[in-house]
């Protein structure tokens, strides 16, 4: 009952905060965002609802657009219902909701892997990390695509655990093919939000496969298969439909390996650059993918090297930082400790624009790697259930060892590693109270 309690605070917690810094902010304002995805989102999300041009003036036109649907659609329908600032109010609003689920998953997912105390620990750090607060804020995909993929390997690991319980076929088939079906609804919901995410299904299947063996594996494999195809081909069959063209999820990913291979100059200067403005669907694919073919097989050495730093550099730099002005903190601390290292230079490293923002990210950032891969080393029994976790992470590092790499791309498996953090800080808590009062029987024998 006390664990109840304090969940439910954590929760009502992480909703306030996330509802306060959204509805803190300029209404109008995604509108009229200079050099931003905000604007030309709620532009086609309108025009993908509405079948009309918004009042924006941004040009769309709905039966070419390349992305996935449900985040347009997500943020289509408040337009179509409300005014434009109320419109971004409940997209806000709803967006806190969902971030607020985020943190009942990884609560889940620890408490499964490492208990209660884990549960809430993870709990607790995903409902007042940075990050993550201010993404539920902005008009992005980020929010509610990681709410649909953390939902997904939350029903993966909760089937897992339960299956675990059970016995026979009934464990196989049976009682627990409802999380089966979640998992893959789920997944389909996150690859028609982010088309990155289309291919990570197969890699869950195998990891059924993996962890029950060929004969009960496949058959979870196929529910899960399933329950992602018949949300996935509906978009299939719509576009074969309204617009005559064969789309799974989405085009516009060999841009990002192009982009990958030969930098970032903006999606305008790209087109500009290889000739296909006004070029769309699988021409301009075909074009953009004999570019990237170019740029990667001129120098695969320099690609390789290029690719590494890009991916280690997004990895190291915290998401969200770009939200707050002022300089970067790692070049500010890399000046005081080359130039100055003297305490007025600290005091004025403390006092710079934005730096205890700045540095809650890097301490929420870091602390997600440090304490995650502890509770991967103290929950190493628990593979089964952590597996699917870590999974994700090294898919979405693989597909962005290709992809061009942002701090934004990666940001969504953070929530994963706080879940594992959860694990790891809460063992850490054991053994130290271990440590400072341990118990009458140990020490009857010193």
């Amino acid at each position: 009952m006390r664990g109840s309690k304090a969940l439910w605070a954590i929760l009502i917690l992480a909703f306030v905060l996330r509802a306060a810094v959204g509805l803190s902010l300029d209404a109008a304002q995604p509108y009229v965002e200079i050099g931003g995805d905000s604007a030309w989102y709620l532009a086609n999300g309108y025009s993908l609802v509405t079948g009309e041009q918004p009042a924006s003036g941004i040009l769309t036109k709905p039966e070419t657009l390349e992305q996935p649907p449900i985040y347009f659609l997500f943020i289509g329908i408040p337009q179509a219902l409300f005014s434009p600032e109320t419109a971004i109010i409940v997209i806000r609003l709803l967006q806190a909701l969902v971030s607020t689920a985020v943190v009942y998953f990884a609560y889940r997912m620890a408490f499964l892997i490492g208990g209660r105390g884990a549960g809430l620990t993870a709990a607790a750090i995903t409902a007042i990390a940075p990050a993550l607060v201010l993404e539920a804020a902005q008009i992005k995909t980020e929010t509610l695509y990681i709410f649909f993929l953390t939902g997904g390997i939350w029903a993966l690991v909760e089937g897992i655990s339960r299956s675990k319980r059970g016995t026979g076929e009934t464990a196989a088939w049976g009682k627990y093919a409802v999380w089966w079906g979640v998992a893959g609804d789920f997944f389909a919901l996150a690859a028609l939000t982010r088309a990155v995410f289309v291919a990570f299904p197969l890699l869950a299947a195998l990891i059924l496969i993996l962890i029950f063996g060929w004969r009960m594996g496949w058959r979870k494999a196929l529910f899960v298969g399933m329950a992602y195809l018949s949300i996935m081909l509906v978009w299939t069959a719509y576009n074969l439909a309204a617009n005559q063209r064969l789309i799974f999820g989405g085009y516009g990913l060999m841009s990002f390996v192009y982009h990958g291979a030969a930098g970032w100059d903006g999606n305008t200067e790209a087109d500009e650059q290889l000739g296909i403005t006004g070029a769309e669907g699988e021409n301009a694919s075909a074009i953009i993918a004999n570019a990237a073919q170019d740029a990667i097989l001129s120098d695969i050495p320099a690609y390789l090297r290029h690719r590494v730093s890009e991916l280690t550099g997004a990895i190291l730099q915290p998401h969200a930082t770009e939200y707050f002005g002022g300089e970067s903190l790692k070049n500010l601390l890399a000046q005081w400790l080359q130039a100055d290292r003297s305490a007025s230079g600290l005091a004025a490293l403390l006092s710079a624009d934005a730096f205890w923002p700045k540095l809650a990210l890097y301490v929420f950032h870091f602390g997600a790697f440090l304490f995650g891969a502890i509770g991967l080393l103290t929950a190493r029994q628990q593979w089964r259930l952590w597996l699917p976790l870590v999974a994700f992470i090294a898919y979405t590092l693989a597909v962005h060892f290709v992809l061009y790499a942002l701090p934004r791309y990666l940001f969504p498996m953070l929530p994963l590693w706080w879940a594992l953090a959860g694990v790891g800080l809460a063992a850490c808590w054991k053994a130290l109270t271990r440590a400072r009062f341990p118990r009458e029987e140990n020490i009857s024998t010193l």
